[in-house]
């Protein structure tokens, strides 16, 4: 992009053309140190071992395992190696506008006229072992009536 050599534009303008600082085109980036090479190696080896851990839990990991870092450090580094803890984001119960919505159906059966606690007690099913019970009990309130065919309505 910068060509050094160029006859009628000098590298400052260039960079002023480019939206670049000149102090940016002249920086030479520094290697990493062995010492920082090993901590990536261990943080990378931790982390897929477990990933919920933030540059916190990591930090405390690695105290733990003998190696004198601060959480400053532990963070750049996993910045720097693209690593971020597995944890609930935010809005993540909001609905999805592909996904179907599916009604409440009973809502508007309750508000129809007719139908009232009688309905619903004598049709409602009572597949537990204190079924007999709940029928003895509703029978004894008058809401259902044991009939040849089953239950009927009172």
């Amino acid at each position: 992009m910068i060509e050094p050599e160029h006859p009628a534009l000098p590298i400052a303008r260039q960079c002023e053309l480019l939206g670049l600082a000149r102090a940016s085109y002249y920086h030479k980036p520094e290697l990493e140190t062995d010492e920082n090479l090993q901590l990536m190696r261990v943080i990378d080896e931790t982390y897929l071992a477990y990933p919920v851990f933030g540059s916190r839990q990591m930090t405390r990991w690695l105290r733990r395992q003998g190696y004198p870092v601060n959480r400053k450090r532990v963070r750049r580094v996993m910045l720097q190696m693209g690593l971020e803890a597995i944890y609930q984001k935010p809005n993540t119960s909001r609905k999805h506008p592909q996904n179907p919505i599916y009604r409440y159906l009973l809502r508007r059966r309750a508000a129809q006229p007719g139908l009232g606690r009688r309905h619903y007690a004598a049709c409602r099913i009572m597949p537990s072992r204190g079924a007999w019970s709940e029928r003895r009990a509703l029978r004894g309130r008058g809401i259902i009536r044991e009939g040849s065919e089953g239950l009927e309505e009172a």
